[in-house]
């Protein structure tokens, strides 16, 4: 028996631009990312055309490395630079979850329409035929939840976990405990690179007595000409925003900066205001480990 699959390219990429739009959304809520509803229709268009692309795609491991280098494509348009590897695996996930949500549904509650049984190679399977806009809209909704809420579960139990933070500043090395901070999305607005927050007093003791007064409790913005030992620390300032209080906080890219033992490429802040966070020496980004 020969079946003929006949594909609608416009309606194919209108659902799935509604599909990666929606995910892509979740995404940033999960992880607290911020991204434009300009990019994320960017990244969602992007997607709509690989989904026609991918028709003529090889199938397999090769497919499947092409499909998530697509989603790491998606990720870093639609929330620009930075890591965009934690969240192309959650977009990937959240997309999973929904699609192959709608379809357990839509079997469940007999919601396909002209679907066929058919005996291919001996084999007895299930041609899947039109789902109705009722049925895909109300689908979505439910799955797009649960998968947002599963989500914030995962978040919320990783939201008190710590990290010891190792970190080498001309020569001079410390150890410190850091909170991973869900809610900490701070990086270098040039580098893209993810940013560790430490207390004033925290370092003390490895910043260089030339440098140390550049990030006093005085609230002032530093003078980077203030002493040479300064200037191997390559600072600069990285704006943040915090209860509705907009600031830039000094930063500087550490000889090296360990977390857990592994080594990263994020740079340091320092928050002149506080003197610890919840009893912890540094604030470490969920999005960045």
């Amino acid at each position: 028996m020969q079946i003929e699959n006949v594909i609608y390219g416009d309606v194919l990429m209108i659902i799935n631009f509604s599909m990666d739009f929606l995910s892509l959304y979740l995404t940033g809520r999960i992880l607290s990312l911020k991204g434009k509803t300009y990019r994320l229709s960017l990244s969602a268009l992007l997607g709509a055309g690989y989904s026609l692309g991918a028709l003529f795609l090889p199938s397999g491991v090769t497919g499947a490395v092409i499909a998530f280098s697509f989603a790491l494509l998606m990720c870093l348009v639609a929330f620009g630079k930075g890591n965009v590897i934690r969240p192309a695996l959650v977009f990937s996930a959240v997309n999973f979850l929904i699609g192959g949500g709608i379809t357990a549904i839509s079997s469940l509650f007999g919601l396909w329409r002209n679907s066929k049984r058919v005996s291919i190679g001996g084999k007895a399977g299930v041609v899947y035929g039109e789902l109705p806009l009722g049925a895909l809209v109300v689908g979505a909704a439910v799955c797009a939840v649960a998968a947002f809420l599963t989500g914030r579960a995962y978040k919320k139990r990783v939201s008190r976990a710590e990290g010891r933070i190792k970190i080498v500043v001309c020569g001079r090395e410390k150890t410190l405990r850091g909170l991973v901070d869900t809610g900490c999305s701070l990086s270098d607005p040039l580098s893209g690179r993810g940013v560790v927050v430490f207390t004033y007093p925290s370092l003390r003791g490895v910043l260089p007595t030339e440098c140390l007064r550049l990030f006093d409790k005085s609230g002032a913005i530093p003078s980077f000409t203030d002493g040479k030992a300064c200037i191997p620390l390559k600072l600069r300032l990285v704006p943040y925003e915090s209860l509705g209080k907009r600031a830039l906080l000094p930063a500087f890219l550490p000889d090296s900066l360990e977390i857990d033992g592994k080594l990263t490429d994020m740079l340091a802040a320092v928050d002149a205001s506080a003197s610890d966070f919840n009893g912890y020496d540094a604030l470490i980004p969920f999005e960045n480990l």
